[in-house]
C-alpha cells in the first residue's frame, strides 16, 4: 500500500510535470509566433524607413537645385538693382544738366540784354559750375 501510494504520488507529479511541459511548449509556440509577427513588422518598418530615406534624398536634391536657382535669381536681382540705381542717378544727373542748360540759356539772354550777372550766374555761364 505504501508503495501504491508512492506510485500514485509519483504519477500525479509526473502528470503535473507533463502538463507544465505542455503549457511551456504552448507558450514557446505562442512566443515563436509573436516573434515571427514582430519580425515581419520590423521588416515592413525597415522597408518604410528605406523608402523614406530615398524620399528625403530626393527632396534634398530638389532643395539644393532650388537653392541654386534662388541664388542665381538673387544675384540677377542685385545686378538689376545696381543698374536701376545707376539709371536713376544718370537720369537725375540728366535732369540737372537739362535744368542747368536751360538756366545757362536764360543767363546768356540776360547777358545779351546787358543786364548785370551774379557770381553764380557767371559760374554757370562760363562752365565753372559743377553738377554732382
Amino acid at each position: 500500500m505504501e508503495l501504491e501510494a508512492e506510485v500514485k504520488g509519483l504519477r500525479l507529479k509526473l502528470n503535473d510535470l507533463i502538463n507544465k511541459r505542455n503549457e511551456l511548449r504552448q507558450k514557446a509556440v505562442n512566443l515563436k509566433s509573436q516573434v515571427q509577427s514582430l519580425s515581419s513588422q520590423v521588416d515592413g518598418i525597415n522597408k518604410e524607413i528605406d523608402s523614406l530615406k530615398g524620399l528625403i534624398d530626393e527632396k534634398s536634391k530638389e532643395i539644393d537645385s532650388l537653392s541654386k536657382v534662388l541664388d542665381a535669381l538673387y544675384t540677377k536681382y542685385r545686378e538689376i538693382m545696381v543698374r536701376l540705381k545707376e539709371l536713376k542717378v544718370s537720369r537725375q544727373r540728366g535732369i540737372q544738366l537739362k535744368v542747368l542748360e536751360e538756366r545757362r540759356k536764360e543767363i546768356e539772354e540776360k547777358a545779351r540784354r546787358g543786364e548785370p550777372l551774379s557770381i553764380d550766374e557767371m559760374r554757370i555761364l562760363y562752365g565753372e559750375f559743377d553738377v554732382t
